[in-house]
């Protein structure tokens, strides 16, 4: 007996290959794969079904039927998700290459989860919340294209992460299987083949780990069932890697045994940032060059976003032997070299130095309240208004990598800083590739209206004023003539909305679907007292 598995970012398997397996199971680790290919369970474009088709029947008298209200397309409730933008006036123009992610969430048997929070972890759109309707559907807008990271969290049940590739396209499907658990045996091997004792072990990105014993194995109960569980292993001194496991299927009798074939041997790279502009420490990231494929699938995001220490040093273990990019971000300068193309080495550390300057082009000035006086403590942001365009620009490829790689944030699409006590901020922006977009600035503080501002070129002595936050907003639903609106349910950034009176006055993106289907869509819909959107066929 045993478990056939496939190490994602390879070739289809067509033989298999033979692993260990307990007593009437059967795991099965799987290639991550496209958006647009079927996988069992838990992928596939939602079906569309037939309103009806012809059939003969005798003739008779016509019957009479009074007109009823018209029921508007789709099954189920209403679902009205709800997005804050920016202040009254803001225009939000939507990037192009972005793309939608929906479908259901659903158990083992396929029947519908509810109230699930599916949230994007890492990356540019890191936070990024919807939640399922009460027939398990969802939906993700405006994804930047790339593998994107996803904690599922279901009422009642462990929560699971998934990984999903966004292509740049309009919308695509998948559904997300939340099982009822099981218990998983690994065992676990050094590069020479032997058992490998302390090595860590996780599901779900973390959610659920364990050690090796002196046998290799490591024993995680209660793992929920589903057709793509991520399995990581982490053991010092070799390449954390990523599986993918199957684990839908029939009861267990035992845990389900998984056998890895070797860990692979990993190297370093170390540098040091020799001199910066000051405020916040400078941060390393780590990723592959595009469109290189390898025998193993890494756990890039361990080399990303890292910061150095206090004296701008920083040392990077583990990584596989395989070119990539190093860079290094600050948010006040812009560094020097952009990026340095090295491969790593295991006899000694690869070294790689970088030196932060202030750089061309700033975009600094100050927050005030309504009077006028500076305001400390606000956390402004200048982000890119098309972060696809950056990321497509810094990292060429690398949505199509073989790879899964968490989308990077460079400083080129995000940099944050608290204001001081004069309310003063300072960006750099030198290093924002041309022809990628324009900058937004965004403002938020306590009790203070969120701003946001769209920036194109450098600026000098901006004056960001926040006003108090004002909470006399609502929204609600008006029937076209003949038609009947089911029952509702509203949600506000992935939450869900107690009330649709004390909104914040705004600029809010709004989606009313149903059963999958969308209703309405509005970009850019300004709430300014009572609001109403018209619902019709």
């Amino acid at each position: 007996m045993s478990s056939i598995f496939r190490q994602f970012g390879l070739a289809p398997l067509k033989g298999g290959l033979l692993i260990g397996i307990g007593l009437f199971a059967l795991a099965f680790i799987f290639l991550v794969q496209d958006p647009s290919s079927e996988e069992r369970g838990e992928s596939g474009d939602l079906a569309s079904v037939p309103i009806g088709e012809l059939e003969e029947v005798a003739e008779s008298a016509p019957e009479v039927v009074e007109a009823g209200p018209l029921p508007l397309p789709g099954t189920g409730p209403l679902v009205v998700e709800m997005r804050w933008l920016g202040s009254l006036g803001f225009n939000a123009d939507n990037p192009a290459g972005t793309a939608t992610l929906l479908g259901r969430v659903v158990d083992e048997r396929g029947a519908a989860l509810s109230g699930a929070e599916i949230q994007i972890l890492g990356g540019p759109q890191a936070g990024k919340t919807t939640r399922s309707s009460s027939s398990g559907e969802y939906r993700l807008l405006g994804l930047v294209p790339g593998a994107q990271f996803l904690s599922i969290r279901v009422p009642g049940r462990l929560p699971v992460a998934r990984i999903q590739r966004a292509g740049a396209r309009r919308s695509f499907s998948r559904n997300f299987v939340v099982g009822s658990p099981v218990s998983i045996e690994v065992l676990i091997r050094n590069h020479e083949g032997d058992p490998l004792e302390g090595a860590r072990v996780e599901t779900d990105f973390g959610t659920q780990a364990a050690f090796s014993d002196k046998e290799g194995k490591a024993l995680l109960a209660q793992v929920p069932s589903s057709p793509r569980t991520p399995l990581d292993i982490k053991a010092e001194g070799y390449v954390p890697i990523r599986y993918e496991l199957d684990l839908l299927g029939k009861p267990q009798a035992g845990p389900i045994e998984v056998s890895l074939p070797p860990l692979t041997q990993g190297a370093a790279i170390q540098g040091r940032v020799t001199s910066w502009p000051g405020g916040d420490l400078p941060r390393v990231t780590v990723v592959p060059r595009a469109r290189q494929p390898g025998a193993i699938q890494p756990i890039w995001e361990m080399w990303q976003d890292l910061e150095v220490d206090p004296a701008g040093r920083f040392r990077l273990e583990g990584l596989p032997f395989q070119v990539v990019d190093v860079r290094v971000f600050h948010s006040s300068g812009v560094a020097s070299p952009r990026v340095r193309t090295v491969r790593p080495s295991s006899e000694f550390a690869t070294t790689v130095d970088f030196v932060i300057r202030a750089g061309e082009g700033r975009v600094h000035g100050k927050v005030v309240n309504m009077a006028g006086e500076p305001l400390s403590g606000v956390r402004v942001s200048l982000e890119a208004e098309n972060p696809s365009a950056v990321l497509g620009r810094l990292y060429p490829g690398l949505d199509q990598s073989p790879g899964l790689v968490r989308l990077p944030v460079p400083a080129a699409v995000r940099r944050t800083i608290v204001t001081n006590k004069s309310g003063g901020f300072d960006f750099a922006i030198g290093d924002h590739p041309k022809g990628s977009g324009a900058l937004v600035l965004l403002a938020e503080g306590p009790g203070l209206e969120p701003l946001r501002r769209i920036v194109k070129v450098a600026q000098s002595d901006v004056v960001l004023e926040m006003r108090p936050e004002s909470r006399r907003g609502s929204i609600y639903l008006e029937a076209r003539a003949g038609v009947e609106i089911p029952p509702v349910e509203w949600y506000l950034e992935g939450e869900a909305l107690p009330s649709r009176e004390g909104l914040v006055e705004g600029t809010y993106s709004v989606t009313v679907s149903r059963g999958g289907e969308i209703i309405l869509s509005r970009e850019a819909l300004q709430v300014r007292g009572g609001t109403s959107l018209k619902i019709g066929r």
